[in-house]
């Protein structure tokens, strides 16, 4: 199966993000200028142009939409109606794609330079009680693995707004993770989440890396450290090392807390190393919570 990168090649578009400062983390600025969302017909294409709306608005980002289908008269009048039920802007843009959904989607946002795609990203459910796993869908799996931008995926959008409650940023000791921080932190003061978890997945070989580094210290103590030099703690921040060989231990971890909000920093696309670290691998097939994914910036 060809990559977005190589469809995205032979339509002619640069797989660069335009308009981004040379930094090779975040701008400080202002977050997102401009969001676009992935909408679908679906039972959830409400729920999901709600959601995006809320994260313009929030960012204080123009919205754009992007439909990977052909364009009719029907569907005008529905995405019409649904942008007028939710007091979204009637003139707000809608970019009509046919072709591969995943590649596409990447196609209009490059070219229209957003900085985020909000997009649903269930397949389906399996199991109940603690055996519970939300099974992300191949376009979901795609953007992860290879969309050159931030992503914003719902697992359950809703149409009215909901606290956030219970938000987990990833923490991998890089700018990224820390800029992860300070933005949730900020988020949850916003919205009223009486913490934040910062989670550190620590494998046997991370442990063995770290003492062949020269690194002497204890584990909880680094990633203490850590939040503390990132973050001004007008929230509380709880961390939480988790210790095991499968990823999916922080699968569990996020469910038995019941995060609502799952942040992970992540390499760029097109970058030497994994766009995900082997113990997060797993984020391919499972989302236990709405994911906010945060790329490293590149210099352009």
């Amino acid at each position: 199966m060809s990559s977005i990168a190589d469809a995205l090649e032979e339509t002619g578009v640069s797989f660069d993000l335009p308009g981004r400062e040379s930094d090779t983390t975040f701008y400080a600025s202002t977050m997102y200028r401009s969001i676009a969302a992935a909408t679908t017909f679906s039972p959830r294409f409400h729920a999901v142009l709600s959601e995006a709306g809320r994260t313009a608005a929030y960012f204080g980002a123009n919205l754009q939409l992007i439909h990977v289908g052909e364009e009719s008269a029907e569907k005008r009048q529905r995405i019409a109606e649904g942008l007028a039920q939710f007091q979204l802007p009637p003139e707000t843009v809608v970019h009509w794609a046919p072709g591969d959904p995943a590649t596409m989607i990447c196609k209009m946002a490059l070219e229209t330079g957003s900085d985020l795609v909000v997009a649903g990203a269930v397949k389906g459910e399996v199991g109940g009680g603690t055996g519970y796993r939300p099974f992300a869908n191949d376009i979901a799996r795609k953007l992860i693995a290879e969309a050159p931008f931030d992503l914003f995926l719902f697992l359950e959008p809703q149409e009215a707004r909901r606290p956030l409650q219970c938000p987990a940023v990833m923490v991998d000791f890089t700018e990224t993770s820390a800029e992860a921080l300070r933005r949730v932190v900020q988020i949850a003061k916003d919205r009223g989440a009486e913490k934040v978890f910062a989670l550190q997945v620590l494998t046997t070989f991370d442990e063995h890396r770290l003492r062949a580094a020269g690194f002497e210290g204890d584990a909880d103590e680094r990633l203490d450290q850590f939040v503390l030099d990132s973050t001004p703690l007008d929230v509380p921040v709880e961390t939480r090392c988790i210790r095991g060989n499968t990823g999916f231990a922080a699968c569990e971890l996020l469910q038995d807390l019941g995060a609502d909000l799952m942040v992970v920093p992540t390499g760029m696309p097109g970058r030497s190393h994994p766009v995900l670290s082997p113990s997060l691998d797993w984020l391919y097939q499972v989302i236990p919570c709405n994911l906010w994914v945060m790329r490293e910036r590149t210099a352009v």
